[in-house]
């Protein structure tokens, strides 16, 4: 699935980023970020189609969350409250892929 493909790419660019060698990434992994968010939007309104609600709900809230919580860390400011919200937005970013499983998964038991 092209989720998967576009988290992993992403994992990388984040992870270069982190360690402060990677900033040149930056620009990429946020526009793959938005890829992401754009990927489980339209899962999301494929998973409406078929009047499926709760993975409609779960894709567009992750769809919102993912890019929100990767924007918060914008400038950034290495300390704890950094550190932080980095947590968060990689939880956040395992999870998204879990909702796009699960969506999909949903969207093939229908169709």
């Amino acid at each position: 699935m092209l989720a998967r493909v576009v988290f992993l790419v992403e994992l990388g660019f984040g992870i270069a980023i982190a360690s402060a060698k990677g900033l040149q990434y930056l620009h990429l992994h946020i526009g793959l970020g938005f890829a992401m968010s754009a990927l489980l939007l339209l899962l999301a309104i494929l998973a409406a189609t078929k009047k499926l609600v709760v993975p409609v709900l779960l894709g567009c809230t992750f769809a919102i969350v993912l890019p929100w919580t990767g924007i918060e860390q914008l400038p950034i400011k290495l300390g704890a409250s950094f550190r932080a919200i980095q947590g968060v937005h990689t939880a956040i970013a395992v999870l998204s892929i879990g909702v796009a499983e699960i969506i999909y998964a949903k969207l093939k038991r229908v169709a």
